[in-house]
């Protein structure tokens, strides 16, 4: 109708049908551990050493999970039940986000 206001068309959000379950681990053995900083959908949750044979408990979220991890070799990262992360040398540094980008 005339003069009506009109408003900008929204883009519909991507809707997760399930939450991101995320697991972290560092392997047994002889490792001196991993430092990690966790985040969950934008909010740290973690940020400190974990040691050999350590894990965490799992996260969820709705959004996506952002890790960065020293000394990446030794760190596992389980999404869903599923093996992830992290191929890397020894010391290595790296950053794993989920849903990939």
């Amino acid at each position: 109708p005339a003069g009506a206001a009109t408003s900008p068309t929204s883009v519909p959000t991507p809707q997760i049908d399930a939450p991101i379950v995320a697991e972290v681990s560092i392997d047994n053995g002889d490792n001196r551990g991993s430092w990690l900083q966790i985040k969950v959908d934008g909010q740290t949750v973690f940020q400190k050493v974990l040691g050999s044979g350590q894990s965490l408990p799992a996260y969820r979220a709705q959004r996506d999970v952002w890790i960065r991890a020293g000394n990446a070799s030794v760190v596992s990262v389980v999404i869903n039940g599923q093996k992830q992360c992290c191929t890397a040398n020894p010391g290595e540094v790296v950053t794993f986000i989920w849903p990939p980008r």
